[in-house]
């Protein structure tokens, strides 16, 4: 209220408005500066004497008019407020401020009208005059069938209801509350929902912070990856020069051995040409004799050096040198046989290491009623008919491996030939012949044209359709790692698993369909 009168004493008394420019004139009374002075103006243009508007007082000449600096600090304040307190679409406000809306803070059911502060106070305490948080919708706080206040919650069917509904409505027997009450346990269960969140939004926050930690270690792991492989074939291209330039050394040896050899030969053969020149001269002098006993015992002479010479011939041809190209692909052989061999140490020297790969062998003792053994014991077949002669039955289409791994990294590739349907992988024995069948063991199985692994009846489509004819596994027990690989180009890794392995184990094979083989190490390439 205080507001509205202090609006009143802001406006004009010419324009009804709130002060623009506010001046005084001498008499004390004050307009608007525009105001007052079309008053003036017009006082003038009828020849009249200047007088204030309001008490009449006159003046000789046109007053002058004083800038009242205080009363407008005041209008712009007041004016600068009611513009910030102008109606807003998200707020309530009271409904008895009329010419200045004040905000509401409660708003009354039975009045259906909201209240500022001022009109609070003398609001009626009576009981029925229910008072809540200002609302827009005072229709929604009552019932819209008995027009009562909705002071109950029924919870059976999730709805506010009157005291009407409450005990002869459609709500009469149901299980009800307190509004207020059902607030309070909705409030609680907000509270908790908001605290779920929080607490949910944290463990994300927590769970990206560990995977941009993860992705900065993959990233720094990654570089050092290359630059690993970097030195690796840096150190791979020096011993590759290093052949290179010894098996150039030697045909460049080879070279100037033969040179030198040709070039003797050359000497000789001219030697020889300078002989032939002097014979060709002695024989046309024996040929210009005319004593027959001096011409047959010359000639007799000749014959004998004749037969020397050809001896000699005879000899320099079989002896033509040569390239000795066996001698030099056999020393580039064995350059690049020992680099081969000298290549595992390499790549281990510079933090890449890859076990060699196992000579793992079947064990007959544990093939399958339909799985025939081939005699290196390296193939598994599928025979489709029962086997003789079978001391321990794992099951009808598994075969084991003869030895175990207890310890370190292990490595070794199967052969699959196309078959689609096989599981290869690892189990155990938890005791003396009895083995641990799929519920307990790890394996990768190719069964209907899908490709899965399995371990602990959990099964993992890998969404692969393509056929696998080569597969390489690697166990790292330690780590309790076994991974998974297609051994095509390039190489493929199809799925790797981390557990914890309880006893020693053995290679798994099942065939149902087919042949599968273990690679033997020394025919890798084949």
């Amino acid at each position: 209220m205080a507001s509205v009168a202090l609006r009143e004493e802001l406006n004009c008394s010419l324009c009804l408005d709130i002060y623009t420019t506010p001046v005084m004139l001498s008499c004390g009374h004050n307009f608007c500066r525009d105001c007052i002075a079309s008053v003036f103006d017009s006082q003038r243009e009828r020849a009249q004497a200047y007088s204030c508007p309001e008490c009449r007082a006159e003046f000789q000449e046109r007053p002058s008019l004083m800038k009242m600096r205080k009363l407008c600090n005041i209008v712009e304040h007041f004016t600068s407020t009611h513009q910030q307190q102008e109606r807003k679409p998200d707020l309530i406000y009271c409904s008895y401020c009329i010419d200045f809306p004040m905000v509401a803070v409660k708003s009354c059911l039975l009045c259906e009208a909201s209240l500022c502060e001022n009109h609070m106070h003398m609001h009626s305490k009576s009981v029925e005059h229910v008072l809540v948080s200002p609302t827009g919708s005072l229709d929604l706080m009552k019932c819209s069938v008995h027009k009562e206040v909705l002071k109950y919650y029924c919870s059976q069917d999730n709805r506010s209801i009157c005291t009407s509904c409450c005990l002869l409505g459609e709500h009469k027997n149901h299980k009800v509350e307190l509004i207020n009450h059902a607030v309070k346990s909705t409030q609680e269960k907000v509270k908790a929902a908001i605290e779920g969140i929080i607490s949910e939004k944290e463990e994300t926050q927590r769970r990206i912070e560990i995977l941009e930690g993860n992705a900065r270690g993959f990233q720094m792991r990654a570089q050092g990856m290359k630059n690993k492989v970097a030195a690796l074939f840096e150190v791979i291209v020096k011993q590759i020069r290093i052949i290179h330039e010894k098996v150039v050394s030697e045909i460049v040896r080879q070279e100037e051995k033969v040179s030198v050899q040709i070039s003797g030969l050359i000497q000789e053969l001219e030697t020889t040409l300078e002989n032939y020149s002097e014979d060709l001269r002695y024989f046309e002098t024996l040929n210009n004799m005319t004593d027959p006993l001096t011409l047959l015992n010359e000639c007799t002479a000749l014959y004998d050096s004749q037969s020397e010479n050809n001896e000699d011939e005879q000899e320099d041809v079989e002896s033509n040198p040569d390239l000795d190209e066996v001698h030099i692909s056999l020393f580039l052989h064995k350059s690049l046989e020992m680099f081969a061999d000298n290549l595992h140490h390499m790549e281990a020297a510079k933090g890449f290491y890859i076990p060699e790969m196992a000579d793992i062998l079947l064990d007959i003792k544990t093939a399958g009623s339909y799985i025939d053994v081939s005699e290196d014991l390296k193939t598994a077949t599928n025979t489709n008919t029962l086997q003789p002669n079978r001391q321990m039955t794992i099951k009808p289409f598994h075969v084991l491996s003869a030895g175990s791994f207890s310890s370190g990294k292990h490595y070794w590739e199967v052969q699959t030939s196309g078959s689609e349907d096989w599981k290869v992988g690892v189990s155990y024995f938890e005791s003396a012949n009895v083995f641990v069948f799929a519920s307990s063991t790890w394996y990768l199985c190719k069964s209907g044209g899908k490709l899965s692994v399995f371990h602990k009846d959990k099964q993992i489509a890998l969404h692969d359709k393509a056929s696998i004819s080569r597969l390489g596994v690697i166990l790292d027990y330690e780590a309790g790692r076994l991974c998974f690989y297609e051994m095509s180009k390039p190489i493929r890794c199809l799925h790797t698993l981390n557990c914890t392995f309880p006893a020693p184990l053995y290679a798994s094979f099942t065939v149902k369909e087919g042949h599968i083989r273990i690679i033997n190490p020394k025919n890798q390439n084949h």
